[in-house]
C-alpha cells in the first residue's frame, strides 16, 4: 500500500497489527506480517524490510516514494495508493500501479483509495489517467 505520508503508513501498519486480531505472540513470531518502508527507518532497516517483503514474509507492505522507484517486486498482485493528494503526479501513479504484475503470466490489481475530498479535480493528468478505461481499445 502506498501512501505520500511517512505518517499514514505507519499508522495504517499499526492499524492492520490491530485488526487483524492475531494472537498476542504473532507479532514477536512473525514480525514481518505487516511491515513498513518509509524514510523514517534507517537504510539497514528498510533493507531488511525489503528483503523479508522478497522473501515472501511480508503480506502487506506499507510504503513511500521509498519502494516505488527503482525497486522490483516481480510476485506483487495488488498495489493500493491510499489517498490522492497534491503531490502525487500522473507519472508516481502510475509508476506505483506497475508495481504489479511483472512477472510473465500473472495478472495484477491497482486499487486506488480516496475520499470526497480527494483533489483529483485539480490535477487534470491524474483525473485523465483515472478516467480511461484500459480495456477500451
Amino acid at each position: 500500500m502506498f501512501s505520500d505520508s511517512r505518517n499514514n503508513c505507519q499508522k495504517a501498519c499499526t492499524e492492520f497489527w490491530k485488526l487483524s486480531r492475531t494472537p498476542s505472540t504473532w507479532k514477536q513470531e512473525y514480525p514481518w506480517t505487516f511491515a513498513e518502508v518509509t524514510t523514517a527507518l534507517s537504510n539497514r532497516r528498510c533493507s531488511q524490510v525489503i528483503s523479508a517483503f522478497r522473501a515472501g514474509l511480508v503480506c502487506i507492505l506499507f510504503a513511500t516514494e521509498v519502494a516505488g522507484m527503482g525497486i522490483d517486486f516481480p510476485n506483487v498482485c495488488r498495489v493500493t495508493q491510499w489517498q490522492v493528494t497534491p503531490k502525487l503526479t500522473a507519472a508516481s501513479l502510475w509508476q506505483r500501479f506497475g508495481r504489479t504484475a511483472r512477472s510473465a503470466n500473472t495478472i495484477g490489481l491497482a486499487i486506488l483509495y480516496h475520499s470526497g475530498r480527494t483533489l483529483i479535480s485539480r490535477s487534470d493528468k491524474v483525473r485523465g489517467i483515472l478516467t480511461q478505461n484500459p480495456f477500451q481499445s
